[in-house]
């Protein structure tokens, strides 16, 4: 057989969403994951849509993420209409809460230049964030709304993708790590897999996550290294919250179904995956 248009090097979310559109635009498409599709950081995510809660600043990668968040709600419904599967998307939006002095300096100075550039932005007083979320603990000094901000079920967003790459047409193949690879005449060839196999391509796309640092044969490494970060589930019935909640410290995410997902710590450089009794307990803490 002849060699594919498109190898696509990683099977979360990224790797199945760009396999899917190259196949739907009609190339021959060979997905290579070294584990399951989908169950990598794409499986153990928290799913907030959030460009405005996490940007430090306007530039280009704020722009591309709030065009995505844009397109979205069309996605999800693409998705949805090609494997039956609902991925969740809530466009509640997200409360980012001031609990301290310097949360309060950090929320002026994030409304300020949102503000500033025409980001869709509102500053709450404690009467008004209560008064969406009664819930809220009586430290909350102030809030910062952001209506644009929402979430999707990221397991069942990794699990659509893949059913929906694969009803496209792409050739998944999972237990196949890559080890490398292949520049020919200034362009990527193919692929090294760790068992030894090579792989020819008219093109590569390398969507490895934290592994793809560890890629050999590019022009130069990818400067990327893992972060483990550990979330908590809990069972809250009735759902105590509507928007998904941020502070410094933590976030919650309500779900439906009355699951509430709180996070999350960060160890950057750390591929271990499992959870500790330390890490669980700063977070409930």
């Amino acid at each position: 057989m002849s060699a594919p248009d498109v190898l696509m090097v990683g099977g979360g979310v990224i790797g199945c969403a760009v396999a899917r559109h190259a196949a739907l635009g009609g190339a021959r498409v060979v997905l290579l994951e070294r584990g399951r599709p989908g169950e990598e950081a794409s499986w153990a995510a928290a799913g907030m849509l959030a460009p405005l809660v996490e940007a430090d600043g306007p530039g280009p990668f704020l722009d591309l993420l709030l065009r995505g968040r844009e397109v979205f709600p069309g996605f999800a419904a693409a998705l949805r209409e090609e494997t039956g599967i609902d991925v969740g998307y809530s466009d509640a939006g997200t409360l980012s809460l001031a609990l301290t002095d310097a949360d309060e300096r950090e929320m002026e100075r994030r409304h300020a230049w949102q503000s500033e550039v025409g980001l869709p932005v509102e500053r709450l007083t404690e009467e008004e964030a209560r008064a969406l979320e009664p819930a809220l603990t009586p430290a909350v000094r102030c809030a910062l709304r952001f209506p644009g901000d929402h979430q999707v079920e990221n397991r069942e967003l990794a699990r659509a993708l893949h059913q929906a790459a694969l009803r496209a047409g792409v050739e998944v193949r999972g237990g196949a790590g890559v080890e490398s690879v292949t520049i020919c005449g200034g362009r990527a060839a193919g692929v090294r897999l760790e068992s030894g196999e090579y792989v020819a391509a008219g093109g590569v796309v390398v969507a490895a996550g934290c592994w793809a640092g560890g890629l050999r044969g590019l022009p130069r490494p990818l400067p990327i290294l893992p972060v483990h970060g550990q979330l908590a589930a809990m069972e809250v019935l009735p759902q105590r919250f509507r928007h998904c909640l941020d502070t410094p410290r933590c976030y919650l995410v309500p779900r439906a179904g009355g699951r509430l997902i709180a996070g999350a710590t960060v160890e950057r450089g750390v591929w271990r995956k499992a959870v500790t009794p330390a890490g669980v307990c700063g977070i409930l803490a």
